[in-house]
């Protein structure tokens, strides 16, 4: 989709800049090739919701701010617009593009050359450790390796990169104090022993173990996550306990958002509600996941993933116990 709206974008930007047509605009024999656009999050992941919105750079290589560079902003503005306005049938995505350089006070497009100093003199740690997700998504593929191997570079090389990974549990308790207290109590994303804390033990593993063997490296949390067990890096049984309560936490996640269709990730408290959503749980793929049963199996994922980050990162998380815990357990 990004592919075509990006050629899309280009044939209508084109006969303004006095561009010829052809095929493949981000071929190598084109003008004004030069541009990609690269995924980062779940999309970077392959790990969308069923309301995500979509989060991505635009880049080129380019060392001035001439006309070339100028078709480029244009291109990504059309580009953006495209994927983001509603239409008959509804809007593509909603588009976050606040993970580029200082953010919204940031260029639109970011040269290559200049998003490397950024990472060797002023990104600080959760944006470089947000890198671990990006990859290729549309435009020219030459831009967009030599993009991925800089933040390669950054993240695995000798220096700059995360060295010190407590500084992921300072982010991530920073992220949760930052929640209104309910949602730290019941968003299956962002609270202790939800999502996120699996995410942080997969890239900390991945950073750690990811210097020395590139074969751990992956953008997916549940593939990097059975690449560490691969390799003897992560046991069994804590393998075995996140990808479950992460398959878990997800499905919870989805059927949230489909019960509403709308982006949210916060556990209802209601018998009834949670009736609901137990329901739609015990429908999907999972094993052992009953309805009856349902508050007692997201408890203990909850509980497990808990225990298994604060071990990790040989830290305590603050006290808040999460709603799902304090709940009646189902039969």
């Amino acid at each position: 989709i990004l592919e075509t709206v990006a050629r899309l974008a280009y044939a209508e930007e084109r006969p303004e800049a006095g561009l010829p047509p052809g095929e493949n605009p981000f071929g190598a024999d084109h003008p004004y090739r030069r541009f990609s656009i690269i995924s980062m999050g779940k999309l970077g992941g392959y790990e969308l919701n069923y309301s995500s919105d979509i989060d991505i750079l635009y880049i080129c290589r380019i060392d001035d701010r001439g006309d070339e560079y100028r078709f480029y902003t244009y291109l990504a503005r059309r580009i953006t617009n495209h994927l983001s306005s509603p239409s008959e049938e509804g809007a593509l995505y909603r588009v976050d593009l606040r993970l580029r350089p200082d953010g919204e006070n940031g260029p639109l497009v970011i040269s290559i050359g200049d998003h490397l100093g950024y990472l060797q003199l002023r990104a600080r740690p959760w944006e470089k450790q947000a890198l671990l997700k990006a990859r290729f998504s549309a435009g020219n593929t030459d831009i967009a390796d030599e993009f991925i191997d800089n933040c390669n570079r950054i993240l695995f090389g000798p220096v700059g990169g995360l060295d010190d990974i407590s500084e992921i549990h300072t982010m991530r308790d920073r992220a949760v104090r930052g929640l209104p207290g309910r949602e730290r109590e019941s968003n299956i994303k962002l609270m202790w022993g939800g999502i996120r804390d699996i995410e942080f033990i997969a890239q900390a593993l991945e950073l750690v173990h990811g210097k020395a063997r590139r074969d751990v490296r992956s953008r997916n949390t549940l593939e990097t996550l059975e690449r560490l067990r691969h390799f003897g890096l992560l046991e069994d049984d804590v393998w075995r306990s996140l990808s479950d309560s992460y398959r878990l936490l997800r499905t919870v996640e989805h059927r949230l958002q489909l019960i509403e269709n709308v982006q949210t990730h916060t556990v209802p408290t209601s018998d009834a509600d949670l009736e609901i959503l137990g329901g739609r749980v015990a429908r999907s793929a999972l094993e052992r996941i009953d309805a009856s049963h349902f508050r007692t199996e997201l408890g203990k994922a909850i509980s497990t993933v808990r225990d298994l980050f604060t071990s990790f990162f040989k830290g305590s998380p603050s006290g808040e116990i999460p709603l799902i815990l304090s709940l009646p357990a189902g039969e």
